[in-house]
């Protein structure tokens, strides 16, 4: 059976993404570890509706749209679909839940430096690459 796991880059305004931090006390598989908010699609989801719910769970944002930059799958040692979507707000205000200590915007060149989760770090050439995908 495969997991799917839905990831949004939020982006401000002023080109700024947003990056959450996993608590040190919450999570031992990715506890203090920065990653992009988002999590498991449930099986009765699309991935909007998994975007939406945990924006909302994750951030306390509320969104109603979700363009999707890439998707992969990987197959070891189980099989793991992940889709990367863009989501665009003007002036977000971030309310983290108790899974997140805390939030940074951050340049998407900049995002690399953060001491990202192994699993978070499949998106970097996208953030990276994002003025690509606002001018497409």
């Amino acid at each position: 059976m495969s997991l799917s796991v839905v990831k949004a880059i939020v982006q401000r305004d002023d080109g700024c993404i947003l990056a959450v931090q996993k608590r040190e006390d919450h999570d031992s598989f990715m506890a203090g570890q920065w990653e992009l908010p988002g999590g498991k699609q449930q099986p009765d989801e699309t991935i909007t509706d998994t975007i939406v719910r945990e924006l909302r769970e994750e951030t306390g944002l509320m969104i109603d749209s979700f363009t999707v930059l890439a998707e992969t799958t990987m197959e070891l040692p189980r099989s793991m679909h992940r889709v990367l979507g863009l989501v665009e707000l003007d002036e977000p205000t971030v309310t983290l839940s108790a899974e997140h200590q805390s939030y940074r915007w951050v340049e998407p060149e900049h995002f690399r430096d953060l001491s990202l989760h192994r699993d978070a770090k499949y998106a970097i050439p996208v953030v990276e690459h994002l003025s690509f995908y606002r001018e497409v």
